[in-house]
Parts: C-alpha cells; sequence; structure tokens
C-alpha cells in the first residue's frame, strides 16, 4: 500500500478501499459504510517506501546472492481487518459507523509472512502501520484530483 495506489478502483486492495469509502463518506456526510467479511481476517501490510527500502538494501548489502534466495519481507505482524478499518477510520477522521458485512467473503483466515531471514541479514521494515496509513491519507488527499474524472 502506500501512493499511486488504486484507491477508487473495483479492484482496489483492503487498505486504498476502505480509505477511498470512508474519505468520500465523510466528504458526503454518509452516517455508515458497509465492509466486506466478519472483521476477524488478519492481514500483513507493508508500505510501498518499505519494498523499495527492501530492494535497494539486498541489491547493495547481497548483490551475488540475490539469485540464490527467496527473501521475504514484509512487517512480520498482521492485524485484524477490524482493526485495521478502526484505525484508517480514526486517520481518515470519519465519524460513521463502520458495518461488517458477513454474507460478503473473508478471503484467508490469516495471510503473515516469516520475515525473519530478512531480519538475520539486517532489514527490518521502517514504517510502522500506523505512520504508513497516516502518510498514505496525506498523499490521497494532496493527489485526490488524480482520480477524479
Amino acid at each position: 500500500y502506500g501512493p499511486y495506489d488504486h484507491f477508487f478502483s473495483q479492484d482496489a486492495h483492503v487498505i486504498p478501499s476502505m480509505m477511498s469509502k470512508m474519505h468520500q463518506a465523510k466528504e458526503k456526510g454518509t452516517p455508515s459504510i458497509d465492509l466486506w467479511g466478519t472483521g476477524e481476517p488478519k492481514r500483513e501490510f507493508l508500505h510501498t517506501d518499505d519494498v523499495a527500502d527492501s530492494i535497494l538494501y539486498f541489491w547493495k548489502s547481497f548483490p551475488s546472492n540475490l539469485s540464490k534466495n527467496f527473501i521475504n519481507i514484509g512487517m512480520g505482524s498482521d492485524i485484524s481487518t477490524y482493526a485495521l478499518a478502526h484505525l484508517i477510520k480514526k486517520i481518515v477522521g470519519y465519524n460513521g459507523e463502520l458495518r461488517f458485512d458477513s454474507t460478503k467473503p473473508n478471503g484467508m483466515m490469516r495471510k503473515v509472512l516469516d520475515t525473519s531471514y530478512a531480519q538475520s541479514l539486517g532489514w527490518n521494515p521502517k514504517l510502522d502501520l500506523k505512520k504508513g496509513l497516516t502518510s498514505t491519507y496525506d498523499w490521497l488527499v494532496k493527489n485526490i484530483h488524480l482520480y477524479e474524472k
């Protein structure tokens, strides 16, 4: 997730989808929004700045090993979609109700990577989820014109 994501697309991923729904609901004064699933699934998220940082780190530090090993990069921790939605709600400043629609699919109940190898090589993400979401939303607000038709 991060700047230039597909915020207002039908095939947006969870963070840009939630962020754009809450932003629009805040702007329109919509009293509630529906989110897919129960809120129970857990996901791991990594900001695009950390993805870029990891590529540069491993390319510069271990150039000869990159073609021989797989390196999982990630936060190494997850968050429920319920907690994520409430964190995004706070960052966006949306005061309405979040309704989870259990008739919609949850997807896999848990997606988290084992990042111990990357950590053993000295790489860790720099942006925690709250800072990453905040910077992403700040970017969206400043660049919303890119998404207007």
